[in-house]
């Protein structure tokens, strides 16, 4: 009998960037490297002088972006005096002081 060789199942791909080709995670919404948004169309590749670019590729669609407006609660609380103290003390003092509160 002959072993035969199965072909190894096919990976899935990780998406790249768009913009410099980096390798990203599905849960990525800016390319790490770059910065880039993804889903962002590619730049605009310059076409070789003398000759047709060849067939237009296509892109996915754009990510919608919308704004919302929320209310929310900020507040800000001072201790009386924390800063001359901080002025003073060690920084690993006053975080431990400050631990407290």
């Amino acid at each position: 009998m002959r072993s035969r060789k199965q072909p190894a199942p096919a990976r899935a791909t990780r998406p790249r960037c768009a913009a410099c080709g980096a390798a990203l995670r599905p849960t990525h919404r800016f390319c790490p490297n770059c910065g880039a948004p993804v889903g962002a169309p590619a730049a605009p590749a310059r076409a070789a002088s003398g000759g047709s670019s060849g067939p237009a590729l296509q892109v996915s669609p754009q990510v919608e972006l919308r704004e919302e407006r929320r209310l929310v609660s900020v507040l800000f609380a001072d201790l009386s005096g924390s800063t001359p103290l901080a002025e003073r003390l060690d920084p690993e003092d006053l975080r431990r002081i400050l631990a407290a509160f």
